[in-house]
């Protein structure tokens, strides 16, 4: 089994991965995951990445969490696409 970064470290490679990742909470799956996506950007800023979750609620807090993140990597978002949907 591999650990929830080496699934980040491939997509950086530009290898496609679908993962999912299920283990008990408190176990820093959000926070791995966050910081990945962050990691991918700076990466490579033009790639595109998907977060999927079990609500819509859950996705709105990710999702304004990684931009959080985002900003203080500089890596985005770009001017005119911080919108929320």
């Amino acid at each position: 089994m591999h650990g929830h970064d080496q699934f980040i470290e491939r997509a950086g490679r530009g290898e496609p991965v679908r993962a999912l990742c299920s283990v008990p909470i408190r176990h820093w799956k959000s926070e791995t995951t966050m910081g990945g996506i962050v990691w991918l950007l700076v990466q490579d800023p033009t790639m595109r990445v998907l977060v999927l979750t079990h609500s819509f609620d859950r996705a709105r807090d990710l999702g304004k969490r990684i931009r959080r993140l985002a900003e203080v990597a500089r890596v985005g978002p770009e001017y005119g696409t911080n919108t929320i949907e």
